[in-house]
């Protein structure tokens, strides 16, 4: 899809010049993505089931030109920007949902309890993993500094609800943690990943070596301790968590948990 960026430019300034009306800017936003919306893009199966508006992708440009455009309305009015996130999170569709969490993102250090209010009452309903991702690192990123303690109990408590996109979420936040620079409670994000380990979904699973594979990043030794632990049970689904996350860890950790896991009868790849 070719791009004109002038034209983008004045269509985003003018969807920014309504966000006094958070609902008439929503519904210019709408119009502004359904424009843009790339139609012969196609995901694999597993990906679409990841996004289950898969068929309907944004352009990056469209998105980055966008939040330029709102973000010193933005933040010159964030309850109006507060307004149109939860405007555009009802919309329903990915690209408008994962725009809201970009848009309450702009605002999230200037209203935090209003931005943890709203982000609290999306949590049951996000359907995929683009969202989820959204809403950690756009959302929740800003505030992850003064509350890692408090993040970290979220983050336990969506682990262990039966929704497996809130499962996500728990699981999504520790790999936020685990990028804060001041932020190194690596034993206890592992800890709560520890009921997860059998995880059978695959969505689960990646959310999870992902963590692991941030975790290790922070504390190689602990993580390469804990993966070796459960590289010693005979569980399809744990083999392919460990061996999706082993590869974070040093050359020697690596082969131990391979030796490991050939020794309990692994025959799986890695991720």
């Amino acid at each position: 899809m070719l791009i004109d960026p002038l034209v983008l430019r004045a269509r985003t300034n003018e969807v920014a010049a309504r966000l006094a009306n958070p609902a008439a800017c929503a519904s210019a936003i709408r119009r502004l993505l359904e424009d843009y919306t790339d139609r012969t893009h196609r995901l694999s199966p597993r990906l679409a089931e990841m996004r289950p508006d898969g068929a309907r992708q944004t352009p990056a440009p469209v998105t980055r030109a966008l939040l330029a455009a709102l973000r010193k309305p933005a933040q010159a009015s964030p309850e109006e920007a507060l307004a149109l996130a939860k405007a555009l999170w009802a919309g329903g569709t990915r690209p408008e949902r994962v725009l809201a969490a970009q848009v309450l993102g702009l605002v999230a250090s200037r209203l935090p309890d209003e931005t943890l209010a709203l982000a609290d009452s999306w949590v049951t309903e996000l359907d995929s993993l683009e969202t989820v991702e959204a809403v950690v690192n756009h959302v929740f990123g800003p505030l992850l500094a003064g509350a890692q303690t408090q993040f970290l109990q979220r983050a336990r408590g969506w682990s262990r609800q039966p929704q497996k996109w809130v499962r996500c979420l728990g699981i999504t936040v520790l790999s936020a943690l685990a990028r804060e620079r001041k932020w190194d409670d690596v034993l206890s994000a592992l800890e709560l990943l520890r009921p997860l380990m059998g995880e059978s979904d695959p969505n689960v699973r990646a959310a999870i070596i992902t963590a692991l594979r941030n975790l290790a990043r922070r504390n190689a030794p602990e993580t390469a301790r804990f993966l070796l632990e459960f590289a010693h049970r005979s569980d399809h689904n744990t083999h392919m968590i460990v061996r999706g996350a082993l590869r974070a860890l040093p050359e020697a950790d690596q082969a131990q948990l391979l030796r490991a896991l050939r020794g309990s009868g692994s025959t799986g790849v890695a991720f």
